[in-house]
């Protein structure tokens, strides 16, 4: 069968076509299609999930202890120097580019990411929301000044050399977690130094939701809106765990009826009960996306990533804005101890 030129592949022979088929006329139907994804969409860009089988087990730092914990950051900045340059060097992959290329085919009103790695972004997309903030950006919990991401692993680094190599020297690949967090020896809290926010010395933290921690008011309320806005909804690589994400999902069933919510993920996700079961695809995006978009992925996806890949042996991904930070005010001299 094919679905506006683009007929099923291989793959998706172990799938019931005619499910296939109709999840697809939906989506391809809806004029302000709303995509939510969650971290399996960025796992064939070599960003490994939260809970596949085999992860580790893994209690996030929560808000609370995060502000009220000097050991607390000192942990969490710790770990994340080690891990932060595997995750922020990844690229994105067909399935991000894939979504860019619907948007602009102007049917895709708003891609909605649980993720922080940014990379909707960097495949084009324009109209997206990070529910939970973006890894790439540091803000001061005091005053406005916000830093990049960059300029704070630089500043890590430099004040924990010793602690940074040894760090890299013992952990394995699949330590690692969707926001460069990842298990340690904990010697290196011992001596490791924290940077303090240049402008007033005061905490500096991710600009991302810790566990325990609220949404940005503003980016809940532009969700809320776009699901409001929506005429159908498609869930790529989420279990839907997180009730931020839930509760979108459940809002659109109430309005639109389960048959306008298509799912695809790896596993059971918490909506399962709330979903028409063959809208509902126990899968990889890779293969079965295309499909139900309506066009072919052309070869230059492929190539554009391995030469992206190539292109970046040494450098860093986002070129030479190294040193450069955003916010109210600009300070050259970055954090201070």
């Amino acid at each position: 069968q094919e679905i506006r030129g683009c007929s099923l592949p291989p793959a998706l022979a172990m799938l019931h076509t005619a499910a296939v088929t109709r999840a697809a006329h939906m989506l391809q139907a809806c004029e302000r299609l709303v995509v939510l994804t969650g971290a399996g969409i960025s796992t064939d860009s070599g960003i490994p999930d939260y809970r596949s089988p085999g992860r580790p087990p893994h209690r996030p730092t929560s808000h609370q202890e995060f502000m009220r914990q000097e050991r607390a950051r000192i942990r969490y900045w710790a770990r994340s120097m080690i891990g932060y340059n595997a995750v922020h060097s990844a690229l994105p992959n067909s399935s991000h580019m894939d979504l860019a290329r619907y948007e602009r085919t102007g049917r895709l009103h708003k891609v909605i990411t649980q993720n922080v790695d940014d990379l909707h972004h960097r495949a084009g997309s324009t109209r997206v929301v990070a529910l939970h903030g973006s890894m790439n950006v540091v803000r001061c919990m005091t005053c406005p000044v916000q830093y990049s991401r960059i300029m704070m692993q630089d500043t890590l680094v430099a004040l924990n050399r010793e602690g940074y190599d040894s760090g890299l020297r013992k952990v394995k690949d699949e330590q690692f977690r969707p926001d460069g967090d990842l298990n340690l020896d904990a010697s290196i809290y011992e001596t490791f130094r924290v940077p303090a926010c240049w402008s007033c010395g005061g905490i500096l933290k991710p600009a991302v939701t810790f566990f325990g921690d609220s949404l940005q008011p503003e980016v809940a309320a532009q969700a809320a809106k776009d699901i409001e806005e929506a005429d159908g909804l498609l869930v790529l690589g989420s279990s839907l765990t997180v009730f931020s994400a839930f509760r979108l999902v459940r809002s659109v069933v109430d309005r639109l009826g389960p048959e306008r919510v298509v799912l695809i993920n790896r596993g059971p996700t918490r909506a399962d009960p709330l979903l028409l079961p063959d809208m509902c695809f126990n899968h990889g995006l890779t293969s079965i996306l295309p499909t139900l978009l309506g066009h072919h992925r052309p070869e230059s996806h492929s190539r554009h990533l391995s030469h992206q890949h190539g292109s970046h042996a040494g450098h860093h991904p986002l070129g030479s804005d190294h040193g450069s930070h955003h916010g109210s005010q600009n300070h050259s001299d970055g954090p201070r101890v």
